[in-house]
C-alpha cells in the first residue's frame, strides 16, 4: 500500500554481462602485479628488484665516512671478494682494512657462488651495526675459513649493504 510518503517499488536492475566485463577488466589493471624490474644493460645479469642506472658511488668514498651513510639509500659498484659458497646468499666488498657485508633484502634472492672477482652493481639501504659473534662465525664457516670462525670471541661492528637489486657483470 503506498502512502503519500512512500514511492511504489520497483525491482533493482540486473547488471549486464558487458558492465560485469568492464569492472573486472578496471580491476585487473587496478589490482595487476607490479611492472617488471628494468632488464640489466648487456654485459649484465640481474638479481633482484633492479638497479638504478645513475652514476655509483665509489666503495672508497662510502668507508670513507661510513656514519654518513648509515641508513641511506647507496648504489655501489664494486668487485665482489667473497660469496657464500653454500647458496649465494651474501658476498662481500675488500674495502682494504674494512669490509663491507651485501645481504639480500628478505632472503629474497641469492647471486651465484662463482662470481668472486666480478664487478657487481649493487642498490640497496647501507648500515653500520654490530654483529653477533655466532653471526660472524656463520658467515666466516660459509666462506670455507673454519680455523676463523672457530677463534670468534665477540660481537663486532659491521658495515652492510641490505641489496634489492645486484648486477653482475658478464665474464
Amino acid at each position: 500500500m503506498n502512502t503519500p510518503f512512500s514511492l511504489p517499488r520497483r525491482p533493482a536492475p540486473r547488471p549486464t554481462c558487458a558492465a560485469l566485463a568492464a569492472v573486472l577488466a578496471l580491476l585487473a589493471v587496478g589490482c595487476g602485479s607490479p611492472p617488471p624490474a628494468p632488464a640489466a644493460p648487456p654485459g649484465w645479469t640481474a638479481f633482484g628488484a633492479g638497479v638504478s642506472v645513475g652514476v655509483p658511488a665509489e666503495l672508497a668514498t662510502l668507508l670513507a665516512d661510513p656514519e654518513a651513510h648509515d641508513g641511506q639509500p647507496v648504489l655501489i659498484q664494486a668487485p665482489v671478494y667473497e660469496v657464500c659458497i653454500n647458496k649465494g646468499c651474501w658476498m662481500t666488498f675488500d674495502g682494504g682494512d674494512r669490509e663491507v657485508r651485501v645481504t639480500f633484502r628478505d632472503y629474497g634472492f641469492f647471486v651465484p657462488m662463482d662470481i668472486a672477482g666480478r664487478v657487481v652493481r649493487v642498490e640497496g639501504s647501507f648500515e653500520i651495526r654490530e654483529v653477533p659473534a655466532d653471526e660472524i662465525a656463520h658467515y666466516l664457516e660459509d666462506a670455507g675459513r673454519h680455523d676463523e670462525a672457530a677463534a670468534v670471541s665477540g660481537p663486532q661492528l659491521g658495515y652492510h649493504i641490505v641489496a634489492d637489486g645486484v648486477w653482475v657483470a658478464d665474464a
